[in-house]
């Protein structure tokens, strides 16, 4: 009776051993959103869907196709693939660290949500990187990005293919947000003695 209920525990933990190790793998071949409390350990993304991540939590997305992701919450934990004629676009708080893979025909567009990263980009893919306060270098062959994103907030990058990888990404420097607010006083400030002018020459 001993030896029957140890072996039932023993099967009872090796079923539970089992589920927790089973990996939740997702197709989109539709648009979806992905958001906060969805939890999936690999996403796949095909044909033209759009996906919308604003939350939540994904180990792995691979974008395929002429898919797309717009990420501006959420974590992906360890890696992004973005390969073929696919489309991604970063904005929001920069919170995650991880691995990106720029391939094929890809654009991407980075406005924020990346804090650090380590990248490769091939093919004739295009990474494009908005942000100020650019400082460029190398160590051991590969190529260090630092920057501010336009909320302010720093970001480091890791280009592990030097020279090759770096020549697909462009740099946009944006104005830092006190040049932008200078800007707008000095705007408000022209308008308004354009039109005290304008209101002097019709009182004459």
């Amino acid at each position: 009776m001993l030896r029957v209920t140890m072996l039932l525990m023993g099967l009872v933990v090796l079923a539970a051993a089992g589920q927790s190790q089973a990996l939740t793998v997702v197709d989109f071949h539709t648009d979806a959103v992905i958001q906060e409390g969805d939890a999936y350990d690999v996403v796949n993304v095909w044909d033209n869907a759009r996906i919308v991540m604003t939350g939540g939590m994904v180990r792995e997305v691979r974008l395929h196709d002429g898919s797309s992701l717009d990420v501006s919450g959420g974590d992906i934990g360890e890696y992004l693939f973005v390969g073929d004629a696919s489309y991604l676009r970063m904005s929001g708080p920069a919170e995650s660290s991880l691995i990106i893979a720029f391939a094929g025909t890809s654009v991407s567009d980075m406005y924020g949500w990346v804090k650090g990263a380590n990248l490769s980009a091939t093919g004739e893919s295009r990474v494009n990187v908005y942000g100020y306060g650019f400082q460029v270098s190398t160590n051991y062959g590969a190529v260090l990005l630092h920057g501010i994103w336009e909320n302010d907030e720093a970001f480091s990058m890791y280009l592990r293919g030097g020279e090759r990888d770096y020549a697909r990404f462009v740099l946009h420097e944006i104005p830092e947000p006190g040049v932008l607010g200078l800007l707008a006083v000095g705007w408000v400030v022209s308008r308004w003695r354009r039109n005290a002018v304008h209101a002097s020459g019709r009182s004459h």
